[in-house]
């Protein structure tokens, strides 16, 4: 009977436990967005083959890490956000990652087809580099 117990005891305590941590992910999730920050998603959440993907002008881009400084004007914004791959459509500006209003900018140096740079906040921006002119995770 103690032995039955004890199992009832560490089985509800498990699930109290992973519950929570739900709840504060989300919670956690909820904030970064109230800060303008980006919400990262795990490969389990998306059907795309990268989960920071964004199409532009027919090229699609990857983001990356990497932090940029070397902004030129603005060359678009993000129009459509949706985590189902299907939803692409063809003549907008899509991401799987970033919100609609994302906005995008030309790299000084750079040519738009190969790198583009995202804003994350007000004075964050990281690269996004085109599937035709680098791999992503390439050196």
């Amino acid at each position: 009977m103690i032995k039955r117990m004890f199992i009832y005891v560490v089985l509800c305590s498990l699930v109290l436990l992973i519950g929570c941590s739900k709840e504060r992910a989300q919670h956690e999730s909820n904030e970064e967005s109230a800060k303008g920050e980006i919400n990262v998603k795990t490969s389990s959440e998306s059907s795309f083959a990268y989960d920071s993907m964004l199409k532009f002008e027919n090229n699609i881009y990857v983001g990356t890490k990497e932090g940029i400084k070397n902004i030129g004007e603005q060359i678009g914004e993000v129009e459509v956000f949706s985590t189902n791959e299907t939803d692409k459509s063809k003549n907008t500006t899509f991401s799987n990652r970033y919100p609609k209003g994302t906005k995008l900018y030309r790299v000084i140096g750079e040519r738009v087809e190969n790198v583009i740079a995202v804003q994350l906040g007000s004075n964050s921006y990281i690269k996004a580099y085109s599937l035709k002119f680098k791999a992503p995770g390439a050196k």
